[in-house]
């Protein structure tokens, strides 16, 4: 798209609807204004750019397995610069050489947690580049593109959230411009519909997005949009519109912690008085585990409600289940796992929902709840790969 284009252009060619992108703005929380003095921090003194890249593909690859093909070819033949003049590129970009060439990455990697969240950035344009071309299916519009980059830049943060809060904290920081500046410039362009378009428009809606859809698709839904080439802004709208449509609109406050929670939650508060009944405790946690899994677009409607009450009875009893309370006093999430005799380091998730976009801080929550797994696993029935690594 032209610097002469408008509002209306940028809707036509990233297949939106001007209502909805409205409706989906609503939703977005501004975030606080958290420092970036984090992104400073080095990831690991030892970390090279070469093994951050190669990272960045492993990452990919667990989150997203369907791509496997696309993300080796990226990661072993694609050319690109880790320490470019930084006179002459100061910013990073991934270029696309056209004639199914692989695309040539640019960035500056110093060892900070910010230049590995931007080296998975670039890497997930790159590897969208090769699938689109190898799909045939030609350019993509920028909102899935940045879709695609964001997507990479999750897979990331989930392998490596658990080891580096500072990750995590400069990942979140970043919403700062995304959910800030960014998203206001979009809507003061949807009011006015004369200003010239800015690149910047397309980041709020693709960051949204990923962080919404990223936990709640299954990877080979995630993989055909990497491979959508043009149809990337119509397949992206229309999966939205299938895990959006059922909700209801909340009304945005301001977000309390540093987390990327994105909407609100509507549930009512724990009641502060605790019963010394085991009995009514377990009622209580079964209730908002229920709450929650309602919520939660992929939760186990399609089990019998016999089969479910046993199943988190089960884990009730066997103190294998534990539900996450926000700072509103509100259930956020929650998760159930399976131990071993003969592995007493490992667990294995066999659950995890946080239908309000707190999945960071939910897994953060049961690192600190099993202090002796030393090792995870979550069971993923949405992907190909359905055991993937949690810690």
């Amino acid at each position: 798209m032209g610097s002469r284009q408008t509002i209306c252009d940028w809707c036509i060619f990233n297949d939106f609807e001007k209502k909805d992108v409205l409706s989906h703005l609503e939703r977005i929380v501004e975030p606080m204004n958290t420092s970036r003095i984090v992104s400073k921090e080095r990831i690991n003194s030892c970390m090279t750019a070469d093994e951050a890249w190669a990272q960045c593909a492993t990452s990919l690859c667990i989150a997203i397995p369907e791509l496997s093909d696309e993300i080796a070819r990226v990661s072993t033949d694609a050319p690109r610069c880790l320490a470019p003049n930084k006179a002459k590129h100061p910013m990073p970009f991934t270029y696309d050489l056209g004639h199914r060439k692989l695309p040539f990455v640019s960035l500056h990697y110093q060892g900070c947690v910010a230049d590995l969240l931007t080296m998975a950035h670039e890497f997930g344009h790159a590897v969208q580049i090769v699938a689109s071309w190898k799909s045939g299916k030609g350019q993509m519009p920028p909102v899935a593109r940045e879709w695609c980059a964001f997507i990479s830049e999750l897979a990331i943060l989930q392998f490596n959230e658990l080891s580096s809060a500072s990750i995590c904290s400069a990942y979140n920081a970043d919403d700062n411009t995304y959910f800030g500046a960014h998203k206001s410039s979009l809507e003061a362009a949807l009011l006015d519909g004369q200003r010239q378009y800015q690149y910047a428009w397309n980041y709020p809606l693709a960051r949204y997005f990923s962080q919404t859809l990223f936990q709640r698709c299954k990877s080979t839904q995630l993989s055909k949009i990497y491979a959508a080439g043009a149809n990337g802004g119509r397949m992206l709208n229309k999966l939205a519109a299938e895990y959006f449509g059922g909700h209801p609109l909340p009304f945005p406050t301001k977000r309390q912690n540093s987390d990327s929670v994105l909407m609100k939650n509507y549930f009512p508060e724990i009641p502060t008085e605790k019963s010394d009944l085991p009995a009514i405790e377990a009622y209580r946690t079964l209730g908002m585990m229920t709450y929650l899994d309602l919520d939660y677009l992929l939760g186990h409607s399609e089990m019998s409600i016999s089969k479910y009450y046993n199943r988190l009875l089960h884990h009730l009893q066997t103190q294998t289940a534990y539900v996450v309370i926000g700072d509103e006093n509100k259930p956020i999430g929650y998760a159930t796992w399976n131990e071993s005799d003969q592995n007493p380091e490992h667990v294995e998730f066999t659950r995890q929902a946080a239908p309000f976009g707190d999945h960071l801080r939910l897994q953060r929550s049961l690192k600190r709840r099993l202090p002796h797994a030393k090792t995870a696993s979550s069971k993923n029935e949405r992907s190909a790969r359905q055991a993937q690594i949690a810690w």
